[in-house]
């Protein structure tokens, strides 16, 4: 930071001075960058290179933290997206996602695959995540596609893809056939065939012994509960996604399953205990720098607010969330969001404005006739 408010001449001076030091190379590669020479870009893409091949993440931030406008990911944007996300960067960790692609993977073991591909799903690039998904081969590749697919509001894809036997030869392979079988409960749920749904997630529940890795109790629970509260059950909806929020495998997760259990709390009338879970959400997400999250999750805070009598808190979280669920790829959440606003307006008695919003949300219900809130609305 000094060193951007020192002339090009003194910066060169002060790196000079480095260089003549015993300063370990890892700093004096950072030092150096504040020169700008192409050398120096070089010789940190090395010394990034080398913290990378060694796990030293630490090294590999402070390097990432000075790179150059020209060179920003210094020549491995998949481990500079990792980085900043494990930092709580989100927002430059999505940007600097955008320079990924399955090139960048090309030496990569399937397992830094399909978890660069939910990384990247999670920030919202699911055409990316998706396009890894398919370079995947086996088993794990169609699971992870349909399960970006499923993330991508690709319903229908992710149905296709499951009733076409992709599936068929995994059934025997420890780990696969619970994990189909998850999928298949949630495509039968996002459907609203519940039958279906209870008869899949019955059929996972029972090969829950079978050998899995630890994403798959967290992906069980999330998957119950989301039956359970299509089936109309919020009170077993909410134990499921208790025990979700309990095993998460990460933080990020954790605060999602949080938010699912706010809605189940929600369902109940527990009001209360809905916002503490969703103020732990948006706490992590505020810190992570979340935007896309933590702007979703300011719309079911509305719908607590409303539902306590807090209009005036409630309408200031939907005007800080409009503006971003009218963007165009929004549509489908900006339906959710005009069911709030509506309710809101009604319980306010500002009839104008509900017209105005069932206008608004009547030109997107022709893209989404089956949409949840279409009743509502």
């Amino acid at each position: 930071r000094r060193s951007g408010r020192l002339s090009d001449a003194a910066r060169r001076g002060v790196v000079e001075r480095l260089s003549a030091s015993r300063i370990d190379e890892v700093r004096l590669a950072i030092a150096a960058l504040a020169r700008g020479d192409a050398a120096d870009r070089l010789a940190a893409r090395k010394q990034f290179a080398e913290a990378s091949s060694r796990g030293d993440e630490d090294a590999g931030l402070a390097l990432l933290s000075r790179a150059s406008a020209e060179d920003p990911d210094l020549g491995d944007p998949v481990w500079s997206v990792e980085l900043l996300h494990r930092a709580r960067r989100d927002e430059e960790a999505r940007k600097m996602a955008e320079r990924v692609d399955v090139t960048s993977l090309a030496a990569a073991a399937p397992e830094r695959m399909t978890r660069i591909s939910r990384l990247l799903s999670r920030l919202g690039l699911r055409a990316k995540a998706l396009g890894i998904a398919r370079s995947v081969e086996g088993a794990a590749g169609r699971l992870l596609e349909v399960r970006i697919l499923l993330d991508s509001h690709a319903e229908g894809d992710a149905a296709a893809l499951l009733a076409s036997g992709a599936d068929e030869g995994y059934h025997a392979t420890p780990g696969f056939s619970l994990r189909w079988a998850l999928l298949r409960a949630e495509s039968a749920s996002r459907a609203k065939d519940l039958t279906r749904a209870t008869r899949e997630l019955g059929t996972a529940l029972a090969l829950l012994d079978e050998p899995a890795d630890r994403e798959s109790p967290y992906e069980t629970a999330l998957t119950a509960g989301w039956v359970a509260a299509d089936l109309g059950r919020p009170e077993e909806a909410a134990l499921f996604f208790r025990r979700a929020r309990d095993v998460a495998p990460d933080e990020g997760r954790r605060a999602d399953a949080r938010v699912d259990l706010q809605v189940a709390l929600y369902a109940q009338g527990k009001f209360g205990e809905a916002e503490r879970e969703l103020s732990e959400a948006l706490a992590y997400f505020a810190s992570t720098g979340d935007r896309l999250r933590y702007l979703s999750a300011l719309g079911n805070r509305a719908d607590v607010l409303i539902a306590t009598g807090d209009f005036r808190g409630a309408r200031a979280d939907l005007d800080r969330l409009l503006p971003y669920d009218r963007e165009p790829q929004r549509a489908l959440q900006f339906l959710f969001t005009a069911s709030t606003l509506q309710r809101l307006a009604l319980a306010d008695g500002d009839l104008p404005l509900a017209e105005r919003v069932f206008d608004e949300a009547r030109v997107r219900l022709d893209s989404f006739p089956a949409h949840d809130a279409a009743r509502e609305i």
